[in-house]
């Protein structure tokens, strides 16, 4: 996933559904969904803050989504599902 464009994160609050929508290199769009979540950390340092992910470390029940401009968006959910 690196290179991917991070387009937006949206939080169903009530159910604990995250929803992650980006952009790979070839431009198709991509989803990765958490069910449950327990605990999102999204900082945007800025609004020069980049788009663009850097690199990824995930388990089952975690997501770290390391942007090139130094945030790192982590995300604890019961279930978490990568594009393939």
């Amino acid at each position: 996933m690196r290179g991917w464009t991070l387009l937006f994160l949206e939080l169903d609050w009530a159910t604990g559904r995250l929803g992650i929508w980006l952009r790979d290199e070839s431009s198709v769009p991509r989803r990765i969904f958490a069910e449950e979540v327990s605990d999102l950390h999204a900082p945007r340092a800025s609004a020069e803050a980049s788009l663009v992910i850097e690199g990824l470390a995930h388990t089952a029940e975690s997501l770290e989504i390391r942007m090139r401009s130094g945030e790192v968006i982590r995300i604890t959910a019961r279930n978490i599902l990568l594009p393939a």
